[in-house]
């Protein structure tokens, strides 16, 4: 359904803070994949939705003081959902379920004990297709980028790569694994356990963003009797997307004409459609600001994942490991004219991606009604991020100097 969102008149900005908070419950099974809200065609909001038999209600809080400019005027935006068929038990079609959601926006105004925090003064969708109409004044930009694959890709992390030197045909052949479903993905699939999202400005690489590894509510949906209970993952109920500098690209936003800011998988350059928003701060004092990316070792960068394959087969036996390191360490840089005079911005990443996957398999070619089949398959990962972004006026005074860690492990 359409909403229409009117600022509130008793409250007037600027707010110390904005928070969402999402109410959810379903009057019979649940199978839609996920639920979201936008608004101005910017995302306040998406869930995937807990998979259970029967009844299901939860809760979600999202801190939106950031996007505080899109809420000064107003604006029509949706609630939408998405369903996905290969995941309807078609027994239940003519009892899908009814999903009623109480959604506030909480505006708190700003006091002596808790000021306004200095905001983005614009906040603008972007996705693949269209170009954005930016403003000309930038001098500092964000992306925030949903860095997720489900329900397109869930079980990215159980992936091996293209070129695993043993037959996978026998590790992963029809009916070696027990699954369940219409149309479950593929274990073994290709493209190896290592995912990125990478962003681009007007073609140019700018920035990358590591991939949460979500984990379905029911495991068991694809692969029987492999969790104990349904239970939901960290932020499987409220995607928090991740946030990449593009401050030294203020310049290159800030030219006249259209601009192009796109997020792809680097596995399969597949486009990320939706979900991305711009964070602009501008300069108040001038209309169009000038300047340039001086560096930019990140567009020259290859930064391939090595794989370390140590399966075996003893009879009619497969075990062993398939180990993936990817290790990237960029730094970007730029400055920006601006009525205050020159500023320089400069972010580094590291990105430090690791991920073993034990196997073991017995009998992978044999009726699956003997007793003496075995598979398992164990996972190990860690993906970890350190940003750095610092801004000086003139290469000489410290403006904001900010380092942020992020760490995305999984164990299954």
């Amino acid at each position: 359904p359409n909403i229409i969102y009117m600022p509130p008149v008793s409250c007037p900005p600027p707010w110390a803070k904005i928070i969402l908070k999402i109410d959810m419950r379903t009057t019979r099974r649940s199978v839609l994949d996920t639920l979201g809200m936008d608004l101005a065609h910017v995302r306040l909001f998406r869930s995937a939705t807990p998979r259970y038999d029967g009844l299901s209600s939860w809760h979600v809080e999202r801190d939106l003081t950031d996007y505080s400019a899109l809420f000064r005027v107003p604006h029509t935006g949706r609630i939408w959902s998405t369903a996905n068929p290969e995941a309807v038990d078609w027994d239940w079609v003519d009892h899908l379920p009814t999903y009623n959601a109480d959604a506030q926006l909480l505006f708190y105004p700003a006091s002596a004990a808790t000021p306004a925090p200095r905001v983005p003064d614009r906040v603008v969708a972007v996705n693949q297709d269209t170009p954005a109409n930016l403003p000309h004044n930038i001098v500092r930009a964000y992306l925030d980028v949903e860095n997720d694959f489900l329900p397109s890709e869930p079980l990215w992390f159980t992936c091996v790569s293209n070129d695993t030197t043993l037959p996978m045909g026998d590790v992963f052949a029809p009916g070696t694994i027990p699954k369940s479903g219409n149309n479950p993905p593929d274990q073994g699939c290709g493209g190896g356990s290592f995912r990125e999202i990478q962003v681009k400005v007007d073609g140019t690489l700018a920035g990358t963003a590591p991939v949460f590894p979500l984990v379905i509510a029911d495991l068991n949906w694809y692969h029987r009797n492999s969790a104990d209970l349904p239970i939901p993952t960290l932020e499987m109920l409220n995607f928090k997307p991740f946030r990449i500098d593009l401050s030294p690209f203020a310049a290159v936003l800030s030219a006249p004409g259209p601009h192009f800011v796109t997020s792809t998988n680097r596995v399969d350059d597949d486009s990320r459609d939706g979900g991305n928003a711009l964070l602009l701060y501008l300069d108040r004092g001038r209309v169009q600001v000038t300047g340039a990316v001086t560096r930019n070792t990140l567009a020259t960068e290859n930064g391939t994942p090595t794989d370390i394959n140590t399966l075996h087969r003893s009879g009619d036996t497969i075990s062993g490991d398939i180990k993936t390191v990817d290790l990237r360490d960029y730094v970007i840089q730029g400055f920006v004219d601006t009525s205050r005079g020159r500023i320089y911005s400069s972010a580094w990443q590291t990105n430090v991606f690791t991920t073993t996957q034990d196997f073991h398999l017995v009998g992978p070619q044999r009726p699956d009604d003997e007793a003496d089949k075995l598979y398992s398959q164990n996972v190990w990962l860690n993906s970890e991020v350190r940003q750095a972004s610092r801004r000086t006026f003139s290469g000489a005074r410290t403006i904001s100097d900010d380092v942020v860690t992020t760490s995305y492990p999984l164990q299954l």
